[in-house]
This record gives structure tokens, sequence and C-alpha cells, in this order.
């Protein structure tokens, strides 16, 4: 199939939108193969999501995304080799290498617990920082 859209809806609130340019549905249904993602989570302030493939697991709603995963927020960029969506629970992971950068920081890291609801994110191992003036 080519040019997926899917939006997740809440009480008439878009919550997220994802768009691929190639799905594979198999027999089965229960994931869908995507190739040049792009995912749009709702929240203030929005947070957007690309990668080259990942799939969608139709039962829990998670989304996978692997190499390379780019996530823009703000003026925030966050790089690492895959990580998992929780739809339910509104959480960002991976336990790859990250790294996150901002105008006047970069932080990196191993492994990253992201809760999009209340903006905690969370780097879980080997993390350097550089701040500057």
């Amino acid at each position: 199939m080519k040019n997926l859209h899917l939006t997740r809806k809440d009480n008439n609130e878009v919550k997220w939108e994802l768009s691929a340019d190639e799905a594979i549905i198999p027999e089965t249904k229960e994931n869908i193969f995507l190739t040049s993602i792009s995912l749009k989570i709702n929240k203030s302030p929005e947070v957007y999501l690309t990668s080259g493939t990942g799939s969608y697991a139709i039962e829990d709603e998670n989304i996978t995304l692997n190499d390379p995963v780019e996530l823009h927020m703000q003026d925030k960029k966050f790089i690492t080799h895959s990580l998992t969506w929780s739809s339910k629970d509104e959480l960002i992971t991976t336990r790859d290498p990250v790294r996150f950068t901002g105008e006047n920081f970069m932080i990196s890291g191993t492994g990253l617990a992201a809760e999009i609801k209340q903006q905690n994110v969370k780097i879980t191992n080997n993390v350097k920082a550089i701040f500057y003036h």
C-alpha cells in the first residue's frame, strides 16, 4: 500500500498522526510494516518524529521507528537508531545511544524514557552534557 495515513483520536481530539510512503500489511494483521515514516504527536509543544523504517502494532498502538530516527520539538533535535512510541502511555523509549541538541546545549547518552504528557525526559546511562554561552 502506498501513502498510508493513520490518525488516532480520543474524544474528537487528534492525539497523533502517522504517515508512511509505503505500508505492508501481512495476513496476520498484527503489525503494519512501514517505510519513510513521519509521526506527529499533538501535544504542547508538538513533537515531530521521522524515520526510515518501522512498524505499527495494531492491537496495542505502539509505533516502532528505526534507523535513522529524528525527533524535533520547538528548537530542539533528538537523534537515535530506534525508538518506540507507546500511544496508551504517551511514552517514548529507546535503549540505543541518543543525542539531544538545542540552541545552547548538547546532551548524549544511552537509553531514554520521555513522558510526553509530563514533558519529562530521562537519559538512562552514560550521560554527557555540554552547555554553550
